[in-house]
Parts: C-alpha cells; structure tokens; sequence
C-alpha cells in the first residue's frame, strides 16, 4: 500500500481552507490509509461484473476517497461535492499527490446528480445523505448513477446513540424542537444540526434495482472488516484503545448474525449490487449540452 510522505503531508498541511478544518488536525497517513483499507480495497474483494472504468465519489469533500481511488485503480474517477472552496482544496491535495489530472471533478449535489445513468461503474457515497434528507429520492438517485454497485454509508438510525450528531441517546427519534431543546439542556446544541437519518430497511426500499451484497457494514464478511481495522492500526503505529477493541468485540458479535447484523450496527454501511435494468455498457460521459454538469475551472 502506497503512504504519504512527511514531505506530501506538510505541503497538504497548507493547503487555503483546508488548512483551517477538522480534517488538517489528524494523522493524514492514517486518513488516507483508512480510505484505502476501508473502501478501495472493496473493488479487490466483491465479485465484480467487470474491472470498474469509472467511479464516483458523491459528497467528495476534501478529496480523501477519490484521490486514494486514483493512486489505487486505474479507472477514471468522477468526484462530485456541492461547495466549491472545499472543491478547489480537493483539487490542490490532489495535485500535491500526483492525480488531480485523473479527477473529474464536478459540483453538484443530491437529489440532482451531475452524472448520467449509469455513467459509473462503482459509486461511493460516505457519511453524506444524512446531511440531505431521508427522501427516497436522495438514494434513488445513487442508484440511477451506478452501473454496477454502490456503497453508502450512514448512521443507523435504528441505533440509540449517534456520536455522529448530539451523541445524546434516543435524540435523532425526537421531533426537531425537542431535539432542540435536549441537546440544549446538555450543553450540545453545537453538534445539533438537524440531520435526517436513515435506517437499513429506508435505502434498500430505495434501491428495489439492488441486493444489499454485504454481509457486515459494506464489508463482504466480518473477517473483511477485521483484516481493514488491522491494517489502519498498523499505520497508526499505536497500541489499540481500549474503547476500539471493545467495540470491535460489540462488533464481532453483531457479525455473528450475517446480513441481519445491520440492523443491530451503529452504521447502516452497505454495498449494493444492481440486479436489474444494467445497461451493456455504461456512458463515458454527460450528454453534450451539459445541463446537469458544471465544471469546477
């Protein structure tokens, strides 16, 4: 597995606006090394129709994910994200590591996707849909993307603590103003942001065209998910904390229950395969009159 070097690091270090995010402040060896491990290292494991050509990342962000996809495959790599500042710190990371040039780099958003049906072969779509809405619409539209399969990942919302909003249990099941006011009375009101969360059972209705192909979170067996935890601790080069073992205890027993572990996991993560409707062959590109498509320039 390809690393950073301190010297990639320290220049990523002063990229305008990323800079001054959460992101910057992390091992960003390990960061990117837990995208590689915990998502590009999927393509090797599930059973492929075809050696993907082309893969989106929805929700790109900084970058993490379409770039380790880039360094990884040879395929070509659509990242889609709806602000612009943080897309043009994407790209200068990108170009500190080599493949800003193997990006297609698009600003767009969901439910309105600037990607034809069909136009990839993989999608990734990391912690973002709760930070839209819980329409069917939102996931649907990952699925009229995606050629082949499609990983989502989003807090369960079955589960009763999200660490991901408030962290404040049974908080997410609460009307919006009660919310409001629970994570007020814990001094949380900061990590209150609204956010819409989905369970298992609402994006598998969303995607009647797809089988959930994962056995435990987007992973295609427990020993997958153990063998991807390994490899992120080794990068880390630090002892392994007791809250992770005891999570990945909670976790190895949920995994005890094959695919009916999702409803149980703090993380609805799942990677769907499409069953129906595949087109032969995908469509390299948007169409010519380009109105669901803006190049970021």
């Amino acid at each position: 597995m390809d690393a950073l070097t301190a010297d990639q690091i320290a220049r990523i270090r002063t990229v305008s606006h990323f800079k001054d995010s959460r992101d910057a402040a992390q091992n960003l060896g390990v960061l990117y090394i837990s995208y590689v491990s915990a998502f590009v290292d999927l393509l090797k494991i599930y059973p492929l129709a075809r050696k993907p050509r082309v893969i989106a990342d929805i929700g790109t962000g900084y970058g993490w994910l379409a770039i380790a996809l880039a360094r990884q495959t040879d395929a070509r790599i659509i990242a889609v994200d709806n602000d612009g500042a943080r897309m043009n710190a994407a790209r200068k990371i990108a170009d500190i590591l080599g493949v800003e040039h193997r990006i297609d780099w698009r600003i767009g958003a969901l439910p309105h996707l600037p990607i034809a049906d069909q136009e990839a072969d993989v999608t990734f779509c990391v912690e973002v849909i709760e930070h839209v809405d819980n329409r069917p619409e939102i996931v649907r539209e990952l699925g009229r993307v995606t050629r082949d399969h499609l990983v989502v990942t989003s807090p369960n919302r079955n589960f009763p603590i999200i660490r991901h909003d408030t962290g404040l249990p049974f908080c997410h099941w609460l009307p919006a103003h009660v919310r409001d006011w629970y994570a007020a009375l814990c001094g949380r009101s900061h990590l209150q942001h609204g956010n819409l969360f989905w369970s298992p059972g609402m994006v598998s209705a969303a995607l009647p065209e797809f089988e959930r192909a994962s056995r435990f979170l987007q992973f295609l067996s427990v020993k997958h998910f153990f063998e991807s935890e390994v490899q992120i601790y080794n990068a880390a080069r630090i002892p392994t904390p007791m809250t992770r073992l005891a999570r990945r205890l909670v976790l190895g027993a949920c995994g005890l229950l094959g695919k009916n572990a999702i409803h149980l996991s703090p993380n609805l993560a799942s990677t769907f395969r499409r069953t129906k409707g595949q087109r032969s062959e995908p469509l390299d590109q948007v169409g010519s009159d380009g109105e669901c498509r803006e190049m970021l320039t």
